[in-house]
């Protein structure tokens, strides 16, 4: 149990800064930003474009939701770590 408790506080600290990086913070953001723009700009006939938009924004959603859920796994795993030391 404490190699998985041990990996998983190890995998949060590298999501954490991940989500904390200057570079991939602004690419998430400029990423969204430009797919928003090609959605709200799209004409009328342009289906596909918008719905191609629509999964790619949701894909990147999914990245974001991960890191953030191995973090917070990882921060919880080191909890349990430091309160089984502290026995």
């Amino acid at each position: 149990m404490d190699d998985k408790l041990k990996t998983d506080a190890s995998r949060g600290a590298k999501a954490k800064r991940l989500l904390n990086d200057e570079l991939l913070v602004e690419a998430f953001s400029t990423i969204r930003q430009n797919l928003l723009l090609g959605y709200q700009t799209s004409k009328a006939d342009q289906v596909e474009e918008r719905e191609q938009i629509y999964f790619t924004l949701k894909a990147l959603k999914s990245v974001e939701d991960y890191l953030g859920s191995t973090l917070r796994n990882g921060e919880f795993a080191l909890k349990t770590l430091e309160e089984m030391n502290n026995e």
